[in-house]
């Protein structure tokens, strides 16, 4: 990804706040079959590491070595900035436009885990999350979560 010195953000809290208000990732891989790329809800856990949950039915998980690299990517806020937003445009005419936007890449390996206790615990994690930030505490179901 092109992204100029100025613009590149290394405070970890600012990073985990993008995730936290854009947690659709898309997780790119390349495989034996080429690049795929899967949108998917996906979280920080308590050890700093991303969990999501990939339906059974996506051939992702089926496509993707276990260990395999692959880049998450997370975009947040976006815009087109005119040049006529710069009262010195009048001036020099200098400015160009651009695109502001805020997206974290994220590489690392991903890892699968297929047994039922992972796969309710990964998917009651995002319920969880997810109910709270729609519905508050009223939206956390108690009980079981189906994985």
């Amino acid at each position: 990804m092109y992204l100029p010195e100025h613009f590149k953000e290394i405070d970890q809290e600012e990073i985990a706040a993008v995730i936290a208000a854009a947690p659709l990732g898309c997780v790119v891989a390349n495989t034996a079959e080429g690049l795929i790329a899967n949108h998917m809800p996906i979280l920080v856990d308590k050890r700093g590491e991303l969990v999501g949950h990939i339906a059974l039915a996506n051939d992702m998980h089926r496509l993707i070595a276990e260990g395999e690299e692959v880049l998450v990517i997370f975009r947040g806020v976006d815009g087109y900035v005119s040049p006529n937003f710069y009262p010195s445009k009048a001036e020099h005419h200098k400015q160009v436009p651009t695109w502001n936007y805020q997206v974290v890449h994220v590489h690392g390996t991903i890892s699968f885990q297929h047994d039922e206790t992972s796969k309710r615990a990964a998917v009651g994690l995002l319920t969880r999350e997810h109910e709270r930030r729609i519905n508050g505490e009223k939206g956390v179901a108690h009980g079981r979560c189906a994985g």
